[in-house]
């Protein structure tokens, strides 16, 4: 049998009055309160939930946040029931474990379209009216920099912001390599190393003059180094990397076994005494 439903009704409360009681979220994130507060002190567009006595269900970091700046009263739906210490849990977890954030590609595309739709706004002035930090909007906005094989794949969650960032500090001739060893397994600080050393290096700024870097449609990279870099060296390369595959393919190999079978291969086609 269906729970009957809890009617509620808003009202506006003085944050003073408000009681923090149990919840399951310990960590208010400290940092992020002001820019909250002072969100809030735009427009409030979540009424915190609460209980006939005034005790938070939902919203106690809007609380907080609202003491900080200085907020006297906030927007609130009020149960017209009591709501049991069990009850009170299964709220909390239930707002808190349904709710998804944005991720990196929707952020920027979000931030992008309002950039489009007040044509007189700087990041800075789109960051003063979302509360962002400038270093934090830096951020957001820094996939503009970056190629579209980038941000392609931004939006397909395979990488983050932190990465487009990273991404956008080399110039567009060098942000597929970035994006190979990223999508390869390196972390962020790894691409930021990576970065540095290739910036530091001569006469070609860390591209091998005897590397090919092909972006295939479905996001994969294929990167073919030869001795002699050439179309129908390249050709010759993909062919048999194509034959050695379907080789280990079709004898069961997992990845790392054909990996070092084809190591193998090679060493005995190159060493002198072989």
């Amino acid at each position: 049998m269906p729970a009957a439903q809890t009617d509620l009704k808003l009202e506006d409360v003085a944050v003073a009055d408000m009681k923090p009681g149990l919840n399951v979220r310990k960590d208010p994130h400290e940092p992020e309160l002001r820019p909250l507060g002072e969100s809030l002190l735009v427009r409030q567009f979540h009424p915190v939930i609460l209980d006939l006595e005034l005790v938070i269900v939902d919203g106690w970091r809007r609380w907080l946040a609202a003491q900080l700046v200085g907020i006297k009263t906030l927007k609130a739906v009020i149960t017209s029931q009591p709501v049991s210490p069990s009850q009170l849990r299964i709220a909390q977890l239930m707002m808190s474990t349904h709710r998804a954030d944005l991720t990196g590609g929707e952020l920027y595309t979000a931030c992008y379209e309002l950039l489009q739709l007040n044509p007189n706004w700087l990041a800075k002035d789109l960051g003063e009216q979302l509360k962002i930090s400038p270093s934090m909007m830096t951020r957001v906005m820094s996939p503009g920099k970056c190629i579209e094989a980038v941000r392609k794949a931004l939006m397909e969650n395979r990488i983050g912001l932190s990465h487009c960032y990273e991404i956008s500090k080399v110039p567009e001739d060098k942000q597929l390599e970035l994006l190979e060893l990223k999508l390869g397994g390196a972390s962020r600080d790894e691409l930021g190393t990576h970065r540095r050393k290739s910036n530091g290096r001569k006469g070609g700024g860390g591209i091998n003059p005897k590397q090919a870097k092909c972006l295939l449609p479905g996001g994969s990279f294929v990167t073919v180094s030869t001795k002699a870099l050439s179309m129908a060296a390249i050709v010759q390369a993909l062919a048999d990397a194509h034959k050695a595959a379907k080789k280990g393919c079709d004898e069961g190999f997992d990845v790392k076994t054909w990996e070092s079978m084809c190591r193998d291969r090679a060493r005995d086609r190159t060493d002198p005494a072989a």
